[in-house]
């Protein structure tokens, strides 16, 4: 089946933060200010050394950290490295509750888990830990293994977007509808096909039109084995957009394999409009 992949790498601006200690001069103040803004502006190895430099000068702010990660995954291609950084974006968050944070760390997760043959035990297991899906007397061989696990990794996409959910609110250009699309995705994966439905509902209300959402819900709905109302959904993700391939693939493909659903096309339901 044709599913959207996951969305993420939201940059955003500084974070209320305390001023440079007392005992920081003034030019440091000045390189600071002139590195982070070149960190959230700047793209690839660019904005890379602009954000080392930047964090290297005082490493509090947590969206340095966040924008750090943006460009190792988004620019770089580097997905570990990202985890890294939006680990640290939330361990310097206060309550850690930042949301874009776990929402990007939700959706590299959701990646890894998709394709899993170069995670990274050091980085993955304290994030299993963290989010209370392993212990910390997890043996040596068991790390290893549990890197590579899809079902902790798509557990831990569920947990990590649902403390974005449940975050502070800072979302930057994301959105709420966004994290319940990942969530949906990863249950899915697990299984969970009433939760996953669930899940894309919730997208849907936050954001009516998101097509990938109504695309991916076809998909746990055949899974459901309630083939009319998949063909509704990726029937609704059209109307959004006649060229949009992936709902016209699945559409096609359900229709060769249930056949009679083509001379009675149900409509689309309510949340789908």
């Amino acid at each position: 089946m044709d599913r959207w992949m996951p969305m993420g790498l939201i940059m955003t601006g500084a974070v209320a933060l305390a001023t440079l200690s007392p005992t920081a001069q003034a030019q440091d103040a000045e390189d600071y200010q002139y590195w982070a803004d070149r960190c959230r502006e700047e793209i690839g190895t660019v904005g890379l050394e602009a954000c080392e430099k930047a964090i290297a000068l005082d490493d509090r702010d947590p969206a340095l950290w966040l924008n750090q990660g943006v460009k190792y995954d988004r620019d770089l291609r580097e997905p570990n490295r990202a985890l890294v950084a939006y680990r640290e974006a939330i361990q310097r968050d206060p309550d850690q509750n930042y949301a874009l944070a776990w929402y990007n760390q939700c959706a590299v997760l959701l990646k890894l888990a998709n394709d899993p043959r170069h995670n990274d035990a050091e980085i993955l297991l304290p994030i299993f830990t963290e989010l209370e899906l392993i212990t910390p007397e997890t043996s040596d061989t068991e790390r290893e293994l549990f890197a590579s696990d899809r079902t902790l990794l798509y557990q831990s996409v569920v947990k990590s977007c649902d403390r974005a959910l449940n975050g502070d609110d800072n979302w930057g250009t994301a959105s709420p509808a966004r994290a319940w699309n990942n969530i949906g995705y990863a249950q899915d994966e697990l299984g969970q096909y009433q939760d996953a439905l669930a899940a894309y509902e919730n997208a849907l209300l936050q954001d009516p039109n998101h097509i990938n959402a109504l695309n991916n819900k076809g998909i746990t709905l055949e899974n459901l084995n309630r083939y009319p109302e998949a063909l509704a959904a990726y029937d609704a993700a059209l109307a959004l957009d006649p060229n949009y391939e992936r709902a016209s693939r699945n559409r096609a493909r359900l229709l060769q394999l249930q056949p009679d659903l083509e001379t009675d096309p149900p409509e689309p339901d309510n949340a789908d409009e």
